[in-house]
């Protein structure tokens, strides 16, 4: 029979084999994790490049290296998705962001008038860059609402909405001096020091809406667009030629604007960001319409290939015409210089402006995928309904409803 101490040196031996079987379970589990460690980060960096070079050098394949980077992008983010994977940019090659630059969306702001208490609200609420509506070509005009931006702390970078451009767009008389006031535009915004010029193809000028007073939440005031009532605008857009043009004569004028803008572009540091037709339709009163598809701008961004040459992708524009926002995104990530965030119900011919959390559009799954292709850009809250206490005199661009869309689209950037 085994005494006392028989069974204590047993014990002992016990937790000794035990204390050793550990030491090795353990050793082998960090040499496990070192490998897998060392697999991802070759993963991400060697089986998984992005190409940026072959793309900046506007080569015949530009479009499949395009799509090609989009997709390698999108299935590196899936599989390591968390921030210790290597993250380059897939943006082209004279693109310097540093890595603390990805993945930080700014919110953007069209302050509606430009004055001392909207400009405060913005700030409040965590806009950092605004963006400023076509003002003429008064150089004054640009340095006094640059100097009044920063006095609350934010940046004057973009400018869109109401940049002339029928003759342009339709080879009309007078083109020519039209496409030499662009040129200066861009010129005075980079004496500015502002970044994108967002510029739309809508041959009858801006966006239509059919109807501004659609009941939304609460008693609150939206857009609406249907086909059955076109011919009654309640927008500010100018309207079209009385002489229609063709599709194919849009994108001849489109071509050769850009061939005469994308240089001067380059030189100024500028970069052109093309925003969809809205509504997204082929044909509007007879006037045909190139820019509704993911497809469509994606052929613009290469008729002249460039860093400067890109998008403004505006995804309430483009879903009421069924286009797939996500493969959208991953499709033109590296051309997408500027977002407008709405949010809709409906289709392309009969369709309702929401507030940006209940329309049919997933706006997280739309900054995730934005996040995952490395946007470090700007997003505007779009359109928003007009509130109580509101005349809604600019339908969409009233500011309270933007303030919510703003706060809405700052917790989404936070929480993903």
């Amino acid at each position: 029979m085994a005494t006392r101490a028989d069974r204590l040196k047993t014990l002992t031996a016990r937790r000794s084999i035990n204390h050793r079987m550990f030491q090795v379970s353990f050793r082998n589990l960090l040499l496990l994790t070192l490998v897998l460690r060392t697999f991802q980060i070759y993963l991400s960096n060697f089986l998984l490049p992005c190409e940026p070079t072959a793309i900046a050098t506007g080569s015949e394949n530009a479009e499949l290296l395009l799509h090609r980077n989009r997709r390698l992008a999108a299935c590196r983010f899936r599989m390591f998705p968390s921030n210790t994977v290597s993250q380059r940019t897939l943006a082209f090659s004279n693109d310097t962001h540093s890595q603390t630059e990805f993945n930080n969306m700014k919110l953007s702001m069209i302050v509606n008038p430009l004055n001392e208490r909207n400009l405060q609200l913005a700030a409040q609420v965590g806009v950092e860059e605004i963006v400023l509506t076509y003002p003429g070509l008064e150089r004054r005009l640009f340095t006094d609402a640059k100097r009044l931006v920063e006095s609350f702390g934010m940046k004057l970078t973009h400018l869109e909405r109401k940049v002339p451009h029928l003759k342009f767009v339709h080879r009309l008389p007078g083109y020519e001096r039209q496409i030499e006031d662009f040129k200066t535009l861009i010129r005075i915004m980079a004496e500015n020091e502002m970044k994108v010029l967002c510029y739309n193809w809508m041959p009858d000028e801006d966006w239509q809406r059919t109807s501004s007073t659609v009941i939304e939440r609460g008693g609150s005031l939206v857009t609406e667009f249907n086909v059955k009532d076109v011919g009654r605008n309640v927008t500010d857009a100018d309207g079209r030629p009385y002489v229609p043009t063709p599709s194919p004569q849009l994108w001849d004028n489109l071509e050769l604007f850009l061939n005469e803008v994308i240089p001067v572009a380059e030189d100024a540091g500028i970069r052109l960001a093309l925003h969809p037709d809205d509504p997204p339709m082929p044909e509007l009163l007879g006037q045909a319409r190139i820019m509704f598809s993911n497809a469509a701008l994606f052929r613009a961004v290469n008729l002249v290939p460039s860093n400067f040459n890109g998008v403004c992708y505006c995804v309430g524009s483009l879903h009421p015409a069924g286009e797939d926002l996500l493969e959208g995104i991953r499709l033109l990530a590296a051309r997408i210089f500027f977002v407008h965030a709405r949010n809709v119900r409906g289709t392309a011919t009969h369709f309702v402006e929401t507030w940006h959390d209940n329309g049919e559009i997933d706006m997280v799954a739309v900054i995730r995928a934005l996040k995952q292709c490395d946007y470090s850009g700007t997003v505007r809250p779009d359109h928003a309904p007009s509130m109580a206490g509101e005349l809604n005199e600019t339908p969409g661009y009233e500011m309270l409803g933007r303030l919510f869309a703003a706060g809405y689209l700052k917790g989404i950037f936070q929480a993903i």
